[in-house]
């Protein structure tokens, strides 16, 4: 503004600000001055952010009689936090994806844990069914494994024998 402090002096704020942004700090001013009350706003001026305090200063009669403005230049405060705010998108719609895909992954092991159980109580059903017809059957059933060790004798097998089951696993 090449301006220096004795010409600020004693001038309107007014004379200073863009006509709009006149208006709306005569506003705040004539607020602050009715209500005795300090406000704080932030505003957008071109490519500048600024945070504004507006305080009421008493006479020693306690009636305003001015008012202390401070505006602080914002800009890379909500300049970074314009790019946190982007990242943050960004990230919730990553996370929302991962989510998606995830949920995809768990239904199909769901759905392959289902069949595997499934798989398993066919199995033993089978394994149970083998057994009684093994078990009950008249024929003797012997199994001997590699070693020439018994593995498996149904009862008629021991039976006919002249051995119990158990001593028979047991050689």
């Amino acid at each position: 503004m090449n301006t220096t402090l004795d010409q600020f002096v004693g001038t309107f704020v007014h004379d200073w600000l863009p006509p709009d942004v006149a208006r709306s700090r005569q506003g705040q001013l004539d607020k602050v001055v009715h209500t005795a009350q300090p406000i704080q706003f932030e505003d957008k001026r071109g490519d500048r952010y600024f945070h504004s305090i507006i305080c009421p200063v008493a006479s020693s009669k306690k009636t305003i009689t001015k008012v202390a403005v401070v505006a602080i230049d914002i800009t890379e405060y909500k300049k970074t936090q314009l790019r946190i705010d982007k990242l943050n998108e960004a990230l919730k719609e990553r996370v929302s994806q991962r989510t998606h895909q995830l949920a995809a992954v768990n239904q199909e092991l769901t759905t392959e844990i289902a069949s595997h159980q499934q798989t398993e109580r066919a199995l033993t059903a089978s394994e149970e069914r083998y057994r009684r017809i093994v078990d009950t059957a008249q024929e003797g059933i012997w199994v001997i494994d590699a070693e020439a060790k018994t593995s498996f004798v149904n009862q008629r097998m021991a039976d006919i024998l002249g051995y119990s089951r158990s001593e028979m696993l047991a050689r």
